[in-house]
């Protein structure tokens, strides 16, 4: 046998027990991870540590559960995020109803009934504003309270705005337009809805409509919200149909009338004395 045949010999029975090597290597007896230490990658999944975000140090005061309070609600837990990642899947949150509370403290109220004098509603006037609004809100929130308890874990963003649309009609039918204004006022709500801008070659250019321009009223009903006047608009089972729109402009009230009363402009909802 020659050199060169002993040489290919030599490299083909060293690369068999590299081969070798690898295949019988245990991962627990890793050089790297040092004597008497265990590999974390050969642990089963529920016996590996965990580990906490920098600067996010485990305390014993943080056991893997986080308890929120939330006023006249009672607590929710919630899993940490440690807790969300050990065994893989996070168990679904807890809405938390903080969220949802619509501003009827005692200290909203004494807010809602200073504003209310600011514009001319004092005394038992301003009180009956204000309780009408209060009462309105509570029977919201009483809702979203019996939906969370039977459903924690739904998302109560839509039942909220549906729910608080049917209030705001309720108070509109309760109250006249002078008073449920105020009422909006008070809550620190819109209650003017301004065109935001008019693009070239729109019917709001063409009619006349300037930015800055509020709606007064949509065919005889006052306007104080977006979501009021697009409710309206939607409403409209005929689309040619019509509406006769109020607004005010620097130069004074005017009317336009408009199809379907869409204007196609951007709005906008302020927060101004009515």
């Amino acid at each position: 046998m020659t050199f060169r045949s002993l040489a290919w010999l030599g490299t083909l029975l060293g690369l068999l027990l590299v081969v070798l090597w690898i295949a019988t290597d245990d991962p627990s007896s890793d050089p790297l991870s040092g004597p008497g230490r265990q590999n974390p990658q050969a642990m089963p999944l529920e016996a590996r540590p965990t580990e906490e975000p920098r600067g996010q140090a485990s305390t014993p005061e943080s056991p893997g559960s986080q308890e929120i309070a939330a006023e006249g609600v009672g607590t929710e837990t919630q899993p940490s995020g440690a807790a969300q990642r050990r065994g893989g899947l996070a168990e679904p949150q807890a809405w938390d109803m903080r969220r949802l509370k619509l501003g009827n403290s005692l200290q909203d109220r004494e807010k809602a009934l200073a504003r209310l004098g600011e514009i001319g509603f004092k005394g038992a006037e301003a009180a009956e504003i204000r309780s009408a609004w209060e009462s309105e809100m509570n029977e919201v929130e009483d809702e979203l309270e019996r939906i969370h308890a039977a459903e924690p874990h739904r998302s109560l963003i839509m039942d909220r705005a549906a729910l608080v649309t049917d209030a705001y009609q309720s108070l509109r039918e309760t109250l006249d337009e002078d008073d449920f204004a105020a009422a909006r006022y008070a809550a620190g709500e819109s209650t003017r809805v301004e065109v935001y801008r008019v693009a070239r070659t729109t019917l709001a250019e063409e009619l006349g409509v300037q930015p800055g321009d509020h709606y007064a009223y949509y065919d005889g009903q006052r306007i104080t919200d977006v979501d009021q006047l697009k409710n309206l608009i939607r409403g409209e089972s005929d689309p040619n149909r019509i509406v006769v729109l109020g607004l005010q402009g620097p130069a004074g009230p005017y009317e336009i009338e408009v199809p379907g009363g869409e204007l196609g402009a951007p709005l906008i909802g302020l927060v101004a004395a009515p």
